[in-house]
């Protein structure tokens, strides 16, 4: 599941790359402006793409940086909790073992007892 949403969200950052670049190629092609216009234009997109492929950048650094956290967390959790779970599954086992012997002592036979009779 976790590597689904890598896998989508470098599939969105490589979209929105290609489409601005697309879309900076097409308007290039399809203005009526001219030379110095295009260029000023050009400047002003390409800087707006570098703010927002950072932005994008900050974003999947800070979002990768919580998920860590929050499966560090997690895992923590699970390890403290199974190593509880074993201390009273050895808990039980040496009370059962101490209840089964008094228990056998409790129904013994005494030695002078004859099943034959």
């Amino acid at each position: 599941m976790m590597s689904e949403k890598k896998v989508s969200a470098k599939g969105f950052v490589i979209g929105v790359l290609v489409g601005g670049t697309a879309g900076a190629l097409t308007a290039l092609l399809l203005s009526p402006k001219s030379g110095k216009e295009i260029r000023s234009g050009i400047n002003v997109q390409s800087q707006t793409l570098k703010k927002k492929s950072n932005d994008l950048a900050q974003l999947a650094l800070e979002k990768s940086s919580s998920i860590a956290k929050t499966v560090s967390d997690q895992s923590s959790n699970v390890v403290t909790k199974m190593k509880d779970w074993q201390g009273s599954l050895r808990g039980n086992r040496k009370s059962v073992e101490v209840g089964s012997s008094k228990d056998s002592k409790e129904h013994s036979f005494p030695k002078d007892y004859d099943e034959n009779k």
